[in-house]
């Protein structure tokens, strides 16, 4: 697959403070890393797909949660927060 793969260790490093870590549940739906639903937004946002395209696999969050995560980012400015830090890099 051609074009973004998701966030590199360096990128992922720089922005990686701006995330609260997420608190531990013993049961229920699993936390998923915050990282996995990032690489999913910026998928969406860098390739211009659509959310039914988002791939599957270990480095991506379900499509359905990443666009639930991207409207709590939008609302807290976090993702304007994440895309500047990483613009300016």
């Amino acid at each position: 697959m051609q074009g973004f793969q998701g966030l590199n260790r360096e990128q992922w490093a720089l922005i990686k403070p701006l995330f609260h870590k997420p608190p531990i549940h013993k049961f229920g739906r699993k936390d998923l890393s915050p990282k996995k639903v990032m690489n999913t937004i910026l998928w969406v946002l860098i390739t211009g797909a659509r959310w039914i395209d988002v791939p599957i696999g270990p480095r991506w969050a379900p499509r359905s949660t990443a666009h639930e995560w991207l409207g709590r980012w939008q609302e807290t400015v976090l993702l304007e927060k994440v895309l500047n830090l990483l613009l300016d890099k």
